[in-house]
């Protein structure tokens, strides 16, 4: 929204202040009583990167807020290099690389060399029409700063046109207390503005989504009593919903985590927060049988594509639409079992089934169709949480074994969920304190029966142990829970719907991870898998491997226990045709983000597993033809000039 458009006219209305006065949002009266909070703003950094949380443009960039004694805020470049490029920049009068609120302009009204906040080359700053200037100040938690910015702009708080672009939502939503608490008093100092709770976005709901305890506090101490008459249920129970949800999704892409201690530290701050969060909304009055209900068009239409439709047939019986999510389904992925049996007490549904939109490093995030008739058992399971498992069958009223039976959508048990994981953050912990909670939840889960169920796709417990682990390469966690499996009756030998084995999946599912543990090959093959069975294809396992540059050794162990290089898929392609066709070296994933390879990465890495591919069909296999007549050779020349061509343009762009 454009600022100019959007300045409120005539008598402003009068603000209670943080200490309680009456204060007069009028520019000088801002500036008198907040000159002393301007001076004691610290030294902090300005991030000013595009984001659709703080809906920053682009070509803003990193900066820092500077204030002291001696001068006004200023905003200055990040570094001495930038600086003196936005220096000569302002001299030859452009203003290109700088960011958006530099944007040299005309003064508005309201605006005076006074009041203005500069850079440290004393380039004057301006507020843009996405209103970056606040988000930036917001994303910093500059209360000083953010008083000056409404003491010159009095940007309206009040359009709401879309959640990321509202400030109180992103205060909010960051867990920005001490900025939210200024901006509500600015926002309620208009007396023809909505009261907080009855906004088009909740400001509380935004909180909680974040399980931002203090936030969601100060939002809650702002309004009616959450229990109170002028407070609509669907207000409650969205926020309870909410911060059952920000349990299943943690932690956020920019979370990074030097170690394990790291990891475990920043979960259990964020499980601890939202389960008393969920209390305070229980004694709210929120309800525990809140379940999320789409309610937009696209949300219907999302839920008939994905199968959750009453378009749906089984045996003639036309099936029920399900929710995005129970509050009991959702808070099993990681509370406590205290906070389980309060909400079964209160009326939660065990055996509710519902659809389950997986967070972003699940293996299911592959499937074409969001997974539903799933149950708390299947979500607490993918989690192992021991603790709500057992809190759920306890509670389940049927036999153990009927839960333990209960499939979803896919014909997957809880078992399946339970060993494909919830994906790599979990996976990321320390093996000492992942192992245990693997290995009980396994035993809770197990009931003999199960242990070689097949999904729709004909996929075991052992199928999805491996596709959810595969890229934890030497993990101790990932040797344990094969090891139980196996022990306890899994079948290494079963083939799935497209004829893969285990060992398929493993070259498959390791493409991001680190190289595997051979050892655990080894574990595999003593219990029966065929090394050179091929799937509907054509592909063996080393056919898949070889496609994985940087598994260059488990590749070499393949071959060294039997796996015959010379055998051909459906294309006429041997494992040499498959590693100079498709060869790749992926990023590897991390906790503090993903490890780009390097040019000489991947040409030593394909240089290797050339080699021991030749080394055991010999040099004539480099001009085998396959059945599109392309020879190894020929394939490695094409490989090649296409690596040469993205080394040339990467190195264009970073001139």
């Amino acid at each position: 929204m454009n600022q100019r458009s959007t300045r409120p006219r005539g008598k402003l209305m009068p603000m209670t202040g943080l200490a309680g006065s009456s204060i007069c949002w009028t520019r000088k009266a801002f500036a008198q009583t907040f000159r002393g909070s301007f001076q004691e703003s610290q030294h902090l950094q300005l991030w000013c990167g595009a984001t659709a949380t703080h809906n920053l443009p682009s070509s803003h960039r990193a900066a820092h807020i500077c204030c002291d004694s001696e001068s006004a805020c200023q905003i200055c470049p990040a570094d001495t290099e930038a600086e003196e490029h936005l220096g000569r920049k302002e001299r030859e009068g452009t203003t290109e690389g700088r960011p958006e609120f530099h944007a040299l302009r005309a003064e508005e009204p309201w605006e005076s060399p006074e009041t203005a906040l500069y850079d440290a080359g004393g380039i004057r700053l301006y507020e843009t029409d996405g209103r970056a200037l606040l988000f930036s100040i917001i994303f910093l938690n500059d209360v000083p700063r953010l008083k000056q910015h409404l003491s010159v702009y009095f940007p309206r708080l009040d359009i709401e046109h879309k959640e990321s672009n509202d400030p109180l939502c992103v205060a909010a939503s960051q867990g920005r207390t001490d900025i939210l608490r200024v901006l509500l008093d600015y926002y309620q100092s208009d007396s023809t503005n909505v009261p907080v709770h009855q906004r088009k976005f909740s400001l509380l709901t935004a909180a909680c989504r974040e399980a931002q305890l203090e936030t969601a506090q100060l939002i809650l101490d702002s309004q009616p009593a959450l229990s109170s008459a002028y407070v609509d249920q669907s207000y409650r129970d969205e926020a309870l919903l909410a911060t059952a949800r920000s349990l299943t999704s943690l932690p956020p892409s920019n979370c990074k985590h030097e170690t394990p201690s790291d990891s475990y530290n920043w979960r259990s701050s964020r499980i601890a927060r939202a389960e008393e969060l969920m209390r305070i909304l229980l004694d709210g009055s929120a309800s525990a049988q809140a379940a999320e209900i789409p309610t937009t068009d696209v949300e219907w239409a999302t839920m008939v594509l994905s199968g959750g439709s009453s378009s749906r047939h089984d045996g003639g019986d036309s099936q029920p639409l399900q929710s995005f999510g129970t509050v009991l389904g959702l808070a099993s992925s990681r509370v406590g079992s205290a906070l389980v049996n309060q909400l079964i007490d209160q009326g939660a549904n065990v055996h509710a089934k519902q659809q389950f939109q997986h967070q972003p490093s699940s293996i299911f995030l592959s499937e074409m169709e969001i997974p539903w008739d799933v149950t708390a058992l299947h979500i607490s399971s993918m989690y192992w949480n021991t603790e709500a498992i057992q809190a759920l069958l306890d509670h389940g009223g049927s036999p153990i074994t009927e839960s333990l039976l209960c499939s979803d959508s896919n014909g997957r048990l809880p078992l399946h969920w339970a060993a494909a994981g919830p994906g790599s953050f979990e996976c990321w912990l320390s093996d000492v304190r992942v192992n245990n909670r693997i290995i009980n939840t396994f035993k809770l889960l197990c009931s003999g029966s199960n242990i070689n169920a097949r999904d729709s796709q004909g996929q075991t417990a052992l199928y999805y142990a491996i596709r959810g682990h595969a890229s934890c390469g030497r993990s101790k966690h990932f040797s344990t829970m094969l090891r139980f499996l196996l022990e306890n009756g899994a079948d290494a030998d079963m083939v799935d719907a497209n004829y893969q084995t285990v060992l398929h999946k493993f070259a498959y599912h390791c493409l991001a991870g680190d190289p595997i543990n051979t050892a655990l090959m080894d574990n595999l093959l003593s219990h029966g898998v065929q090394i050179n069975k091929q799937d509907k294809d054509g592909n063996t396992a080393l056919h898949l491997m070889a496609r994985n540059l940087r598994q260059v050794q488990a590749a070499r162990f393949l071959i060294s226990r039997g796996a015959d290089v010379s055998l051909t898929n459906s294309d006429g392609n041997t494992a040499l045709h498959e590693c100079l066709r498709m060869g790749i070296i992926l990023h590897k994933q991390t906790r503090n983000g993903s490890v780009r390879p390097t040019p000489a990465d991947r040409r030593r890495a394909l240089d290797e597993m050339v080699t021991i591919l030749l080394e055991e069909g010999g040099d004539a296999v480099m001009d085998q033809p396959n059945f599109a007549g392309e020879t190894p050779r020929q394939l490695q020349s094409k490989k090649l000039a296409i690596w040469q061509k993205w080394e040339m343009a990467e190195i264009a762009r970073n001139r």
